[in-house]
């Protein structure tokens, strides 16, 4: 789920739409912030014209840091 938009996030969804390449996300955040005043957010993804040779990434869930781990296989 995307909490706002900023220009990067737009710069990159518009070359997605342009090329053929597709975005893979965890379901679930990879930044978990220790602040209230911030939100979770998916900060790693992977970019692919051949998604069909890599699983879905996972969010792996590790103490000690508030950015978690993704893990997928190509």
């Amino acid at each position: 789920m995307c909490y706002r938009a900023n220009i990067w996030g737009n710069i990159l969804s518009d070359t997605v739409s342009i090329f053929p390449y597709n975005i893979l996300h965890p379901s679930t955040p990879t930044y978990i912030p220790t602040s209230r005043n911030r939100m979770p957010s998916t900060l790693d993804i992977v970019i692919s014209n051949v998604t069909q040779y890599i699983t879905n990434p996972k969010t792996i869930n590790s103490l000690g840091s508030d950015h978690l781990p993704v893990s997928y296989k190509l």
